[in-house]
């Protein structure tokens, strides 16, 4: 099946676009209770009517999970973290977004997880260039908005700055430039509410989306799609050599940074004051990045083909209910 992305054509990219359709389909009909405000207190069906609509909103899922798909492939290609030029990491992004975003069929994190993804495609950017002031605050203002839309994404300010002082020889102008377009986005978010008469919601936001997580462990197999992306999280980090391997050294010091954010992402989960399936989509760029270089690699093609379905097959046993939490 990985066959069909194992090219970087205009038909795989309509097979990506198909593999998305399918994984969502099944939520054109089964409707759930969609996610529409953000962390700020902003309902966007208060301003966009036509959200509310269910079909509307499974289109815009499908939407929102396919470009972001191409992106984290656009990301492997142009950077050259990967000799092979193809869709699996997309692919495999989108195998694990619907995984986390499942049972729901729309949910505001993926307009988070978007801003969040061209927040570090700007910091990729900045790699050898002279002067990438845009690049820069760029990437510190597309994480603030989504922290505004999702708080949690906040935690990976500091992979900005690691990734700052890893990918440049940084100096104290460069730093300010990322936190002023850090700061920039709640500025702005503050100034509106402020202007609108709701500038409480700031510190509402911050107290109702950080603090220590009320686990239930009675219920266990609630946390089987946490451990399960454990499970997942330990393959890749076993597996960082040979992704490493015969890479040149702009591209390593790239790949590096997407295991921070799988380690801040998890760390994220003890800031969680009501932990949730979908804050495992934090987890969505560096597992497709990285599951991708490991599945694009032509050693052992049929066992990747399995676990592949294996994983696919997985997913459709949550969906179909086979496996309930």
């Amino acid at each position: 099946m990985l066959s069909f992305f194992r090219r970087n054509l205009f038909i795989n990219l309509i097979f990506l676009l198909l593999f998305v359709v399918v994984l969502q389909v099944y939520f054109l009909f089964k409707w759930s209770s969609p996610e529409v405000v953000f962390s700020i207190g902003l309902d966007i069906t208060q301003g966009l009517g036509v959200l509310s609509n269910n079909f509307i909103q499974s289109f815009l899922t499908i939407a929102l999970i396919l470009v972001q798909a191409v992106l984290v492939s656009r990301f492997v290609i142009d950077h050259r973290m990967s000799r092979a030029l193809s869709y699996i990491p997309g692919a495999i992004f989108i195998l694990f977004t619907c995984f986390a975003l499942e049972d729901s069929n729309f949910d505001v994190i993926l307009f988070a997880n978007l801003f969040f993804i061209l927040s570090i495609g700007n910091l990729y950017n900045i790699y050898k260039k002279y002067r990438p002031v845009t690049h820069i605050f760029n990437a510190g203002l597309f994480l603030s908005i989504a922290a505004l839309i999702y708080f949690p994404y906040i935690i990976f300010f500091f992979v900005l700055i690691m990734g700052l002082l890893s990918l440049r020889n940084t100096n104290a102008v460069e730093m300010a430039q990322l936190i002023i377009g850090f700061l920039a986005g709640f500025f702005l978010c503050g100034v509106v509410l402020y202007a609108t008469g709701h500038f409480d919601q700031l510190m509402t936001m911050v107290k109702s989306e950080s603090g220590l997580p009320d686990f239930d462990f009675s219920n266990s197999i609630s946390y089987l799609k946490v451990i399960i992306s454990i499970i997942i999280i330990l393959v890749l980090v076993m597996y960082q050599t040979v992704v490493k391997k015969k890479k040149n050294f702009d591209a390593i010091r790239k790949i590096d940074l997407n295991y921070w954010i799988l380690f801040f992402a998890l760390i994220s989960l003890v800031f969680l004051p009501q932990p949730d399936n979908k804050h495992l989509i934090l987890l969505s760029l560096p597992v497709g990045i990285l599951g991708g270089l490991v599945f694009e690699r032509k050693e052992g093609v049929l066992a990747k083909e399995f676990v592949f379905v294996l994983m696919l097959v997985l997913y459709c046993a949550f969906v179909f209910d086979v496996i309930q939490i």
